[in-house]
Protein backbone atom coordinates (compact mmCIF):
# COMPACT_ATOMS: atom_id res chain seq x y z
CA UNK A 1 0.00 0.00 0.00
CA UNK A 2 1.37 3.40 -0.98
CA UNK A 3 1.87 5.88 1.86
CA UNK A 4 -0.37 8.93 2.14
CA UNK A 5 2.69 11.04 2.94
CA UNK A 6 6.05 11.86 1.43
CA UNK A 7 8.70 11.73 4.16
CA UNK A 8 11.68 14.07 4.18
CA UNK A 9 14.30 15.25 6.63
CA UNK A 10 14.00 18.81 7.87
CA UNK A 11 15.82 21.45 5.78
CA UNK A 12 15.98 19.12 2.78
CA UNK A 13 14.86 20.04 -0.74
CA UNK A 14 12.53 17.59 -2.43
CA UNK A 15 10.65 17.35 -5.73
CA UNK A 16 7.05 18.48 -5.28
CA UNK A 17 6.05 15.89 -7.88
CA UNK A 18 6.96 13.18 -5.34
CA UNK A 19 4.35 14.35 -2.81
CA UNK A 20 1.23 12.18 -2.94
CA UNK A 21 -1.86 13.96 -4.27
CA UNK A 22 -4.86 12.49 -2.47
CA UNK A 23 -8.57 13.04 -2.86
CA UNK A 24 -9.70 15.79 -0.49
CA UNK A 25 -11.50 13.36 1.82
CA UNK A 26 -8.52 10.99 2.00
CA UNK A 27 -6.13 13.93 2.53
CA UNK A 28 -8.28 15.36 5.32
CA UNK A 29 -8.58 11.99 7.05
CA UNK A 30 -4.83 11.34 6.78
CA UNK A 31 -4.04 14.77 8.28
CA UNK A 32 -6.64 14.52 11.07
CA UNK A 33 -5.62 10.97 11.95
CA UNK A 34 -1.96 11.94 12.36
CA UNK A 35 -2.88 15.02 14.43
CA UNK A 36 -5.17 12.94 16.67
CA UNK A 37 -2.18 10.65 17.26
CA UNK A 38 0.15 13.46 18.34
CA UNK A 39 1.51 15.01 15.14
CA UNK A 40 1.61 18.77 14.63
CA UNK A 41 0.41 20.61 11.54
CA UNK A 42 3.58 22.61 10.85
CA UNK A 43 2.47 24.18 7.57
CA UNK A 44 -0.57 24.37 5.33
CA UNK A 45 -0.26 26.26 2.10
CA UNK A 46 -2.15 26.72 -1.14
CA UNK A 47 0.07 26.58 -4.21
CA UNK A 48 -0.80 28.55 -7.38
CA UNK A 49 -2.14 25.43 -9.13
CA UNK A 50 -4.85 24.99 -6.43
CA UNK A 51 -2.82 22.29 -4.73
CA UNK A 52 -3.24 22.37 -0.95
CA UNK A 53 -0.12 21.06 0.76
CA UNK A 54 0.20 20.05 4.42
CA UNK A 55 3.42 19.45 6.35
CA UNK A 56 3.26 17.50 9.59
CA UNK A 57 5.90 17.02 12.25
CA UNK A 58 5.65 14.14 14.66
CA UNK A 59 7.70 13.79 17.86
CA UNK A 60 7.73 10.02 17.28
CA UNK A 61 9.17 10.41 13.75
CA UNK A 62 12.26 12.54 13.01
CA UNK A 63 11.08 13.17 9.45
CA UNK A 64 8.49 15.62 8.10
CA UNK A 65 5.34 14.17 6.53
CA UNK A 66 3.94 15.94 3.47
CA UNK A 67 0.68 15.32 1.60
CA UNK A 68 -1.36 17.33 -0.86
CA UNK A 69 -4.75 17.52 -2.49
CA UNK A 70 -6.19 19.52 -5.35
CA UNK A 71 -9.00 21.95 -4.57
CA UNK A 72 -11.01 24.41 -6.62
CA UNK A 73 -11.71 28.03 -5.75
CA UNK A 74 -12.90 26.88 -2.32
CA UNK A 75 -12.83 23.78 -0.14
CA UNK A 76 -14.48 22.59 3.09
CA UNK A 77 -12.51 23.99 6.02
CA UNK A 78 -10.12 21.65 7.77
CA UNK A 79 -10.32 23.71 11.01
CA UNK A 80 -13.50 22.15 12.49
CA UNK A 81 -11.81 18.74 12.53
CA UNK A 82 -8.24 19.98 12.99
CA UNK A 83 -8.06 23.22 15.03
CA UNK A 84 -4.32 23.46 14.27
CA UNK A 85 -5.32 24.47 10.72
CA UNK A 86 -7.13 27.63 11.87
CA UNK A 87 -4.41 30.28 11.39
CA UNK A 88 -3.15 28.66 8.19
CA UNK A 89 -6.65 28.70 6.70
CA UNK A 90 -7.15 32.33 7.72
CA UNK A 91 -3.97 33.24 5.86
CA UNK A 92 -5.03 31.23 2.80
CA UNK A 93 -8.40 32.99 2.83
CA UNK A 94 -6.80 36.44 3.11
CA UNK A 95 -4.56 35.80 0.15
Amino acid sequence: MKSSFYEVSNATAFPLAEVPVLSFDDWKEAICSKVRNGAHLSALTLLPNHQLCAVLSDPANPRLLIASTTVGESYPALTPDCPQAHLFEREIFEQ
